[in-house]
């Protein structure tokens, strides 16, 4: 039995993550907010079998499955992996008879060591089939997912969970971009950097092999190749060049981050990858990435860094990217870095390990009941059939069901509609039905949702209950100009159950597989169609900050520099008068800096200059993407008034919204309109 590691009195949970030790960085950053609520068993602790006894003696524990070629790492031949393979599939099995429940991430494709790649991907199989929730970090892993497994990509078990950037990890918050912003060009020979562990897939030959001598001397460039590992020794011995300072060890934590800003660029060259943390160390530096056009770093940077990912498949693409790298201004190269910092806020580990703190709680809450111990898959990618399609749209027209008499859970649904304080961007929907919408919902029998990221499987799993409950065994859901929180499809099931008369933005839509006709925009895109703000004198003439609802005020660092301001918390009354006052609040300010999504939105509807602020995390990532998504550009987070409104003047999102038209979405409303409130 493992010895309690705390006060036996303590109501953590504990997480056995096996077979993962204690140094990971990894864990460290995902587990950082959740030190109160669940205790870490590491390895060198405990394993498997002591969760086993945990469970046994109904002490509450999940079991936190990741790295499975660890499993792996002492062992001598195949026939012992077999043994291994067949043991760490039984004591899963008895996790869950047991009534305990398995977390299962997905790092890396293969493993790092090559070694017993059968006995690996076996279990790889299982764990799919055995795991209580699938943990990816981004949706290009689901394709190799399903072709090593047979795991369908729209499984409800599947959870995307970004990996979090490295923010405080290597220096204190704020550093990185107070360097990169203050940072001369630099002086002498550039450095093109190589970084972490050598292992032969992470394709440093072919860098080396790409960029021969010649070129490097053009540009006034070197390699630097820092890091541990067998690879590097056998790089070193091949390439015996004059170009490359060799740094074979492992370099300290505190010497990181200005080897990184130093460099010209960080190349990653890639030919397979489902997940690198070394992306995401260069974006939380400050550094300049250079990668492969590979589906991860597609989907991890903003389209404006595309232009520094190269095709694998031309020796000559990766001299071109290299090229404009080094081309690139002081003031250019900023930018770059600063894109980057973006991108790294808005994955900041608070916000990832709250995310992580969601999935263990709706796993806790099943303890100890019991767990189905599943075969197979019943359905792999491969054997989708055509009709597992989501719907298509419906358009303003109700299907011909019967009618069913208004109900509690027929009524829109928004976020807190239940609480006397809501969140003012779900609590817009009271605006529209108050103001623009006239008489009941055209489709009484289902479920409707107007605004937000509701389009999930926990809400839709809340429909289907609610439903039953009133008669109706499906449980059918509408969503207006609504949002995913993720690119992952819906489970044909629950798609199936769904009318979708429009979505927030081109990313909901695709994850959906709704055609490109779908009317697209958020529904606070429509305000000025019918309501007219009144002027607030104390906000006037200042900057708005409007911090998320969970999160707190600007600090002394986000202030600084910033002219006369307010701060206003979106948790507001839930009645549309509240919500119109904040309208009011939005369209008096001379800039609104916006953590809460429809801060943003709404200033963009009325044409009040914004930014996106990343405040104390950035809360669902896809969905700001999302609602820029129909403008045909994406906007970088800024952490100051100047920053954030040098950007607006530069990007301007204002000129592209006044091509937008949004007509079709209100011609598919769910509701007739007060054609007297339209303008």
């Amino acid at each position: 039995m493992i010895a309690p590691l705390r006060d036996p009195s303590s109501p953590a949970v504990k997480v056995f993550f096996c077979p993962v030790s204690q140094k990971s960085l990894y864990v460290e950053l995902t587990f950082g907010s959740l030190g109160e609520q669940y205790e870490p068993v590491f390895r060198e602790q405990a394993g498997l079998a002591e969760a086993i006894d945990c469970l046994s003696a109904t002490i509450p524990a999940l079991v936190h499955v990741q790295w499975e070629e660890f499993f792996f790492d002492k062992v001598k031949g195949a026939e012992e992996a077999n043994a291994i393979t067949t043991h760490v599939e039984g004591q899963l099995k008895k996790v869950l008879e047991l009534g305990g429940r398995i977390v299962w991430t997905i790092h890396n494709e293969l493993p790092h060591h090559g070694k017993f790649l059968d006995q690996f991907l076996r279990l790889r199989s299982r764990l799919s089939a055995l795991a209580s929730r699938i943990v990816v970090h981004n949706v290009a892993s689901l394709t190799v997912l399903g072709e090593q497994t047979g795991l369908n990509r729209a499984d409800p078990r599947i959870r995307l969970v970004p990996h979090p950037s490295y923010a405080g990890m290597y220096e204190p918050e704020g550093r990185a971009a107070a360097e990169v912003q203050s940072s001369a060009p630099a002086t002498g020979d550039k450095i093109i950097l190589g970084f972490g562990t050598m292992r032969a897939q992470k394709g440093f030959d072919s860098l080396l092999s790409n960029l021969e001598p010649r070129f490097m001397q053009k540009f006034g460039l070197r390699f630097r190749f820092s890091g541990q590992g067998s690879e590097g020794s056998r790089l070193q011995a091949r390439f015996r060049r004059d170009d490359i300072d060799w740094d074979l060890c492992y370099v300290p934590r505190e010497q990181v981050p200005r080897l990184f800003r130093s460099a010209a660029c960080v190349v990653l060259p890639y030919t397979r990858v489902m997940t690198s943390g070394v992306a995401l160390l260069g974006l939380t530096l400050g550094a300049v990435l250079v990668a492969p056009t590979l589906p991860t770093f597609r989907e991890l940077l903003p389209r404006s860094l595309h232009r520094f990912l190269y095709d694998p498949n031309d020796p000559t693409s990766m001299k071109r990217v290299i090229r404009r790298v080094v081309l690139l201004s002081a003031e250019e190269a900023r930018a770059v870095r600063q894109a980057g910092l973006s991108v790294a806020d808005a994955l900041h580990p608070n916000w990832v390990s709250a995310m992580l703190g969601d999935i263990y709680m709706d796993l806790v809450s099943e303890l100890f009941t019991p767990a189905s111990v599943p075969a197979e898959h019943t359905k792999s990618i491969a054997q989708a059939e055509p009709g597992d399609a989501p719907p298509a749209i419906v358009m303003r027209q109700p299907e011909p069901t019967p009618f069913h008499p208004p109900s509690t859970h027929e009524r829109p649904f928004f976020w807190r509609k239940d609480k006397s304080l809501g969140n003012f961007g779900d609590a817009l929907t009271l605006v529209f039905l108050d103001r623009l919408f006239d008489g009941d919902c055209l489709y009484p029998s289902h479920s409707v949702h107007l605004i937000g990221s509701v389009i999930t499987p926990a809400r839709l799993e809340a429909v289907r209950k609610a439903g039953r409950a009133a008669g109706d065994e499906n449980g059918r859901a509408l969503f207006w100009g609504c949002g995913k929180k993720d690119g992952l499809p819906l489970d044909q099931s629950d798609a199936r159950r769904c009318i979708f008369l429009g979505t927030r933005g081109i990313l909901t839509r695709d994850a959906l597989g709704l055609p490109r006709s779908t009317p697209l925009g958020d529904p606070a895109l429509l305000l000025p169609r019918f309501y007219s703000p009144k002027h607030d004198a104390a906000v006037s003439g200042k900057v708005l900050w409007v911090p998320h609802v969970h999160y707190g005020n600007p600090t002394e660092r986000d202030l600084d520099g910033c002219p006369a301001h307010v701060v206003m918390s979106p948790s507001i009354p839930n009645t549309a008068d509240a919500c119109e006052r904040f309208i009011d609040a939005i369209i008096s300010a001379r800039f609104v800096m916006a953590n809460a999504m429809h801060a943003a939105a709404v200033a963009l509807a009325y044409g009040v200059p914004f930014a996106f602020w990343p405040g104390d995390g950035i809360n669902v990532p896809f969905k700001w993407r999302d609602l820029i998504s129909p403008l045909g550009m994406e906007l970088d987070f800024h952490r100051t008034y100047a920053s954030g409104h040098a950007a607006y003047e530069r990007m301007r999102p204002d000129r592209a919204f006044a091509s937008l038209d949004l007509q079709a979405l209100l011609d598919v409303a769910p509701y007739r309109l007060k054609a007297s409130k339209l303008r």
